[in-house]
């Protein structure tokens, strides 16, 4: 009986420290740090995009690599993506806050990319007149995080019947 005795005790000496004024007024300054860190960073995001068009008479391999830039607008950030993470817990981090908006970045980018590979069946893609910088702009508007430089390398890789293959490298930025 001793034995619980102290274990009450002491639990009963941990619930008055956690939820002492004290604690209580350190949550409620640290409540959304993460969110407030976030909006000071500017993320480097870096995305790899490949799709595949296909036609009877052979395939082109389309790669896309790019380092992106981008920042939060501190005034019109779009928090519909962090809400529901930032109610259940107000503290997370501005890193996993960051990976969100990376990860929806880059989906928008793999998506934008697939299509502009594959929406022609005729005529096949030349990704050099992909234009990452017009897809960056699209992908971060309903974030509102804004693009301030992207530095690409593209390689295209083409195959046809005639098995040649021609890689091709392209760089600006």
């Amino acid at each position: 009986m001793l034995f619980i005795r102290a274990i009450s005790d002491e639990l009963a000496s941990v619930y008055q420290e956690v939820f002492s004024d004290e604690n209580k007024k350190n949550w409620e300054d640290n409540k959304n740090s993460g969110l407030k860190a976030f909006l000071e960073q500017k993320l480097s995001v870096v995305w790899d995009g490949s799709s595949t068009w296909e036609c009877d008479t052979g395939f082109v391999y389309c790669y896309y690599n790019a380092k992106i830039k981008v920042a939060p607008l501190k005034d019109k950030l779009n928090t519909s993506l962090i809400d529901e993470k930032l109610k259940v817990n107000p503290f997370f981090s501005d890193e996993k806050i960051a990976k969100v908006y990376e990860e929806n970045l880059i989906k928008y980018l793999d998506h934008d990319f697939n299509y502009y590979c594959t929406a022609d069946d005729y005529y096949q893609p030349f990704i050099e007149d992909y234009d990452l910088n017009d897809s960056v702009k699209n992908g971060v508007k309903s974030t509102v995080l804004k693009s301030y430089q992207s530095k690409v390398m593209v390689q295209i890789a083409v195959s046809c019947l005639d098995l040649y293959t021609i890689k091709m490298i392209y760089s600006y930025g």
